[in-house]
C-alpha cells in the first residue's frame, strides 16, 4: 500500500483511539520505523490530517463489532486543538502529538524491539510463518522463547483480522506482549489490502484497551508487502 495512504488509514484509526480511551489505561501509541524516509512522511501526514481536523470535529467512534473506524452516528462535537512537541531522546528525534490531555501518538525512526513499550504490534499471515520484516525482526529478537509461545496458535484456522498475543519473554527492555494481527498475504486489490489493514488497526487498538496497555509500538506495516 502507498505510504500516503497507510498514514491516514493510520491517522484515522489512532482519532479514533482517542474518542474512546477516556479513562482507560492507554496513554501512548508509538509509531516506529526503521527508515528514516518513512517516518519523515509519517509524520508530515500526520500533522496535516490532525491541523486539518485542529477546530471543530465529530467524536469518533471504533465499531468493534464490523472491525471499522467510522464516524458517530449521532455525533457530538467537541474543541479539538492537538499539540504538537519536537524532542530528542538520545539520538532518536521524536515528533509527538496530543490528541488529549492525557492521549499522544509518538513518531520516530528505530528498531522496533528495542521501543520499550509494554507491548509490539505487528503483522503476521495466517500460516504464522513471520515473512514480514519487521515481524521477522521481532521473532528474531525474541528467540526460542518466542517461537515457543507462537507454537500454541499454529493449529487453529486463523482469519484475517485475529489478534493473537503471546508473552515477549525475557530479551526485551519493557515489552511484556506481542500483538499479532493477521492478515491474507495476498489481498485481492488495493481496496481489499485497506480494509484489511482497518480490521488490523481496530482490532490492535480494541486488544490494548482489553489488556490493559500503557503504550504500544506499531511498525509502518501497511506500507508494503507480506
Amino acid at each position: 500500500m502507498p505510504l500516503d495512504i497507510c498514514a491516514k488509514q493510520y491517522a484515522t484509526a489512532v482519532l479514533s483511539a482517542s474518542a474512546e480511551i477516556d479513562g482507560s489505561s492507554l496513554k501512548e501509541i508509538h509509531f516506529v520505523d526503521i527508515d528514516p524516509e518513512k517516518v519523515i512522511h509519517m509524520k508530515q501526514t500526520f500533522s496535516s490530517v490532525f491541523n486539518d481536523s485542529a477546530h471543530w470535529i465529530p467524536e469518533l467512534s471504533l465499531s468493534i463489532n464490523s472491525a471499522s473506524v467510522r464516524p458517530l452516528d449521532n455525533p457530538t462535537w467537541e474543541i479539538f486543538l492537538p499539540k504538537y512537541v519536537k524532542f530528542s531522546k538520545g539520538d532518536v528525534i521524536c515528533h509527538e502529538y496530543q490528541l488529549k490531555q492525557d492521549f499522544s501518538v509518538l513518531v520516530y525512526t528505530g528498531n522496533i524491539v528495542h521501543s520499550a513499550t509494554n507491548a509490539i504490534a505487528c503483522l503476521e499471515d495466517k500460516e504464522l510463518k513471520h515473512n514480514n520484516a519487521c515481524t521477522k525482526a521481532i521473532f528474531d529478537f525474541g528467540g526460542k522463547e518466542l517461537k515457543t509461545e507462537v507454537d500454541k496458535y499454529r493449529q487453529k484456522e486463523l482469519q484475517c483480522g485475529d489478534i493473537l498475543t503471546v508473552d515477549a519473554g525475557k530479551k526485551f527492555d519493557e515489552t511484556v506482549l506481542i500483538v499479532m494481527a493477521i492478515v491474507s498475504e495476498n489481498p485481492e486489490n488495493g481496496q481489499k489490502w485497506i480494509e484489511n489493514i482497518n480490521i488490523c488497526n481496530a482490532n490492535v487498538l480494541q486488544k490494548a484497551l482489553q489488556e490493559g496497555i500503557y503504550n504500544m509500538a506499531i511498525p509502518l506495516f501497511g506500507a508494503g508487502k507480506l
